[in-house]
Parts: structure tokens; sequence; C-alpha cells
């Protein structure tokens, strides 16, 4: 599957190489494909944000909270945005774009859509490798659009995740927010950040 990949920091990165590991095409939307910042990913593709986010199915949202609205504005410009999948990692714990309560709601203001949250609730150490000794972590998401949702289960499962919860509509998304600020909270006060939360039952 076509994935472009809008942002190319921690998360970003770590998305890309564990969905590259499981064969899709993925494609960093960047300012500059000639000479993207960092390390150049093997196997990535690089294009200018447009280009990237035409070439794909699912587009998934890796940059600081404050660059919503202007990657909203290029999403609600493709003539086919209709067929494509918005998934949004950000936190807009400690910064969140001018106007607007969070990223998310940014995105789902400005481009009239739904928009699925996800793969935002814990370290991107934890998305580079979801596998500790005790069993692989699980990943939790939200959103308004039953088949996007289903595309965002399957790449829960392609990266790892032990299981995926679907937490329901948007109005979930505030409230995984707040679960990556938990983790956030932990791994400064010296837990560090190889850990992760999971799910038990009796």
């Amino acid at each position: 599957m076509n994935i472009a990949i809008i942002g190319k920091g921690n998360v970003g990165t770590a998305l890309a190489a564990g969905l590259i590991a499981a064969g899709h095409r993925v494609i960093f939307g960047v300012r500059n494909p000639d000479k993207p910042n960092g390390t150049p990913l093997q196997g990535a593709e690089y294009m200018g944000l447009l280009d990237a986010m035409k070439e794909a199915r699912i587009i998934i949202l890796a940059t600081p909270p404050t660059a919503a609205p202007a990657v909203a504005g290029l999403f609600q410009g493709l003539a086919e945005s209709s067929e494509k999948t918005l998934i949004d990692t950000t936190n807009s714990l400690f910064q969140k774009p001018e106007m607007y309560a969070s990223a998310y709601q940014a995105l789902e203001q400005i481009t009239g859509r739904s928009v699925v949250k996800c793969f935002n609730s814990t370290g991107a150490e934890n998305m580079a490798n979801p596998r500790y000794e005790s069993g692989a972590i699980p990943m939790f998401f939200c959103g308004g659009s039953e088949t996007d949702k289903a595309l965002t289960r399957q790449l829960c499962e392609d990266l790892g995740f032990s299981e995926s919860y679907d937490l329901g509509g948007p109005e979930a998304a505030p409230m995984l927010e707040q679960f990556a600020g938990l983790w956030i909270r932990l791994s400064r006060q010296g837990m560090g950040r190889q850990f992760a939360f999971q799910l038990v039952r009796r």
C-alpha cells in the first residue's frame, strides 16, 4: 500500500521503518525532496508534500501540532481526498495550532472529513519495536470512518502490535492525548523511554 508520512521526526521515521519492513511503499512528504533533513531512510521515497499525498492511499501526519492547519489545507485541495485515509499521530499537550484545541480538531474542521487518531499514545521507541520479553504491546485508535479505522488496524498489525483497540468516534481523541500525557510524564519522572503500558484481562 502507498503510505505518505508527513514529518520526518522520531515518530515518523519509526513508523516508516516498520511499514517498509512490512512491505508497504513509504513516501516522506518533505519541503525539499532533493535535500531532505537528516539521514535518508533506506527504502523510503522522498517527494514534495503535495506530491506525496497524491501518491498515497494513507497519509500519516507526524509533524508538530502547529503544522496541522497547513497540511490540512493541502489535503483539502486534493481532488481525490475523499478516497484517502488521514491518520493523526500528534499530541497537542504542550503546543496547539492557532485557533484550534488540537491538531486533530484542525484536521477535521479544515478538511471537513473523518480523521483517525492513532500512533500517539506511546513513545517512538515503541513504534519502532512494540515487542517486549513479555510480549507485544497494544495500540489504540479512534475516528469516525469504519473504513479508515479498518485500514489503521491493519497497519497496527503490520507494525507488530499485539492488538489494536477501537475507542470509538472522534470524541475519544482528547482521551488518547491525555493517555499519551501519562506516558510522557512517567518517562520524565525517571522511567526513561523503554517502557510501555500493557492491557491484561482476568
